[in-house]
């Protein structure tokens, strides 16, 4: 039995709100689709996300809400990430910030993890764990759970995103890369069955 997961980058102010209500759910009856998860950092006019947006978002057909450094940019979202389990915060935030970084959700009868972490590049206001160390250590104790484990890595460069890759082969299903308003689409299969 396979499990179809679409991952989409940044949904970007009105017009990805737009988009989301036009194709999302046409896409995902063509497409077999199981499972959304959307990066919704710039939803709310391309700066961060409001609970209205992350609600909003959801009754469009997202399943899951990641985010990355403007997780906490709109002021409702502090309160309404701590009680909505559907959005995600970077996992190498530090200790004690509202949400959560990782999650396991039923699928098709099967367990999947969904992490979000934040890359180091570019962002030295946010005071991150190292986001490799992380990935290793959540990505050991997830494996415990399930082996279908997907990775949405919110960096500012390529490198960053490449490296997390190559340092997830064969342990991860996926590593996703997000930022600049753009899907690291590059459609690379790494071995260990890892995309």
């Amino acid at each position: 039995m396979s499990i179809r997961v679409l991952f989409l980058g940044e949904i970007v102010g009105n017009s990805g709100l737009l988009a989301l209500k036009e194709g999302l759910k046409p896409l995902c009856a063509k497409e077999g689709i199981d499972f959304v998860v959307a990066n919704g950092e710039g939803t709310t006019g391309g700066f961060g996300i409001g609970k209205n947006h992350a609600l909003r978002l959801l009754k469009l057909g997202v399943d899951l809400i990641t985010t990355g450094e403007k997780t906490f940019f709109k002021k409702d979202m502090v309160g309404h990430i701590k009680t909505n389990s559907k959005i995600l915060r970077p996992a190498n935030y530090p200790k004690g910030t509202p949400g959560r970084g990782y999650a396991t959700y039923e699928i098709k009868g099967h367990k999947v993890a969904f992490i979000t972490l934040l890359g180091n590049a570019d962002f030295p206001r946010t005071h991150l764990s190292n986001p490799f160390l992380m990935a290793t250590t959540l990505v050991d104790k997830l494996r415990e759970e399930t082996p279908l484990i997907f990775l949405q890595f919110h960096a500012s460069t390529t490198a960053e995103k490449q490296a997390m890759a190559h340092h997830l082969v064969g342990k991860v299903s996926g590593v996703i890369g997000t930022h600049s308003k753009v899907l690291t689409g590059d459609a690379t299969l790494l071995g260990g069955a890892t995309a």
